[in-house]
């Protein structure tokens, strides 16, 4: 997909590495921020458990992988799409790979966590979408228990014993999506 030409930047609000280099945030300004990006389009359970657990994703992939992330050189000095809307943070927010040149990290990215998985013996399926999360509610909120996937015409039920990582990739052949979540025309693809 385009990551192989992406930049390779993760935008993760209140993150250690920003802390890490004496840069400040605030959780409620990004929630205010976030609100407004997400146009009422976003559940407030789901921002803030992005808000909750995207600092400690962080914190995984460098503890399991060769990865380790600076704030951004390539998003420069204004680190948010919106610098003018509410709750915008001047820099910190966007982290990328340490490695990483100002030009393309993507691949970097995308190859770093490829060669951790497969170290780890994740196995990988492509060409299997998910047709829905298997979940139960309990006390503490919705607990995901697996996934039903279909593969090769054949319906999945596989179970989780520690989470589901949905890694859906972009939206760009999907005209529906395109025209909800894109602001003007997008006849091309990567």
């Amino acid at each position: 997909g385009n990551t192989a030409v992406a930049g390779g930047v993760l935008w993760i609000p209140g993150n250690r590495v920003m802390l890490r280099e004496g840069l400040q945030d605030d959780r409620e300004r990004a929630l205010d921020y976030l609100r407004q990006l997400a146009q009422g389009q976003a559940d407030d359970e789901l921002i803030e458990a992005f808000l909750a657990h995207g600092p400690d994703m962080l914190d995984f992939v460098e503890k399991r992988t060769s990865l380790r992330w600076r704030v951004s050189l390539l998003m420069g000095a204004v680190a948010d799409y919106h610098p003018t809307w509410r709750g915008s943070n001047v820099r910190g927010r966007s982290v990328e790979p340490v490695q990483a040149t100002v030009a393309l990290a993507g691949p970097l990215l995308s190859g770093g966590l490829l060669t951790a998985a497969d170290a780890a013996g994740v196995p990988l399926w492509t060409a299997t979408p998910a047709r829905k999360l298997i979940a139960r509610q309990t006390d503490a909120g919705t607990q995901v228990l697996g996934v039903e996937a279909e593969q090769h015409g054949k319906l999945l039920r596989i179970r989780a014993r520690r989470g589901v990582v949905v890694a859906t990739g972009g939206f760009e052949r999907n005209p529906e999506m395109k025209r909800h979540f894109l602001r003007g025309p997008s006849p091309y693809t990567l």
